[in-house]
């Protein structure tokens, strides 16, 4: 048992968090917005926003700035586009229990609807990082999450989220190379790794993107109180 907290230890001080001015904190007040339904990668008929970025002649691979980040753009469909950050934003464990002292708790089986990457993005960064505007802008996302593409491991219940991460098929279909994977953490580039949504060989692992852009331990993946980056994504209206 002191062996394996000695490990949990060592790897929690080999990450260093990155902090960004006005990001992280949670917006206490404001009506909420009306959202608008986006099923897979196809807009759904719903409530328009009311609003829209004046981005309708964007093509996929452009880089746009929304709130306080450039976000590369991957697909477009009709008035909406899929986008997602060029850098990594933020580090974080995937489970919510990382600060336990419970080993066992520390370990639990972690989905995306569970994870702590998933409350953090649609509790905290949401409300810091974009206007009221910009946020009635971001779509609310069916967000199903596929089994371990080796393992078979469960993917877990779908969601709906406007912010989330990518799976492993779509961030093989958007970027098929390792050299393409690759994203940087500007406060600490040696960690240059992030999170996807997609379990591990196991409940407790989750898979993640390597600083060389490959795989972290393959289909295997990482246990889930490893600290690892995020990249979000999101569909917004675009016009």
């Amino acid at each position: 048992m002191n062996n394996v907290k000695k490990v949990v230890a060592m790897v929690m001080a080999g990450f260093v968090m990155l902090t960004f001015a006005g990001c992280g904190m949670k917006k206490e007040s404001g009506a909420k917005k009306e959202k608008t339904k986006v099923a897979g990668a196809s807009v759904d008929e719903g409530t328009d926003s009311g609003a829209a970025f004046d981005m309708s002649g964007v093509n996929v691979g452009d880089t746009v700035t929304i709130g306080k980040y450039e976000w590369i753009v991957l697909e477009k469909d009709g008035d909406a586009a899929y986008v997602i950050t060029k850098d990594i934003v933020e580090f974080s464990s995937y489970t919510p229990n990382a600060d336990s002292n419970d080993m066992e708790k520390v370990n639990e089986p972690v989905s995306w609807e569970t994870s702590a990457v998933r409350a953090f993005l649609n509790e905290d960064f949401i409300y810091s990082c974009f206007s009221e505007e910009e946020q009635s802008m971001i779509l609310e996302t069916k967000v199903v999450t596929a089994d371990n593409p080796k393992y078979g491991t469960d993917g877990g219940k779908d969601t709906k989220d406007k912010l989330f991460i990518l799976e492993y098929d779509e961030v093989v279909k958007y970027f098929p190379s390792d050299e393409a994977r690759k994203a940087v953490a500007p406060a600490n580039p040696e960690y240059s790794m992030y999170f996807l949504r997609t379990p591990g060989s196991e409940a407790n692992k989750v898979m993640s993107v390597g600083v060389d852009g490959s795989f972290n331990q393959g289909e295997k993946g990482n246990l889930v109180y490893y600290r690892s980056g995020i990249r979000p994504v999101m569909w917004i209206r675009i016009g």
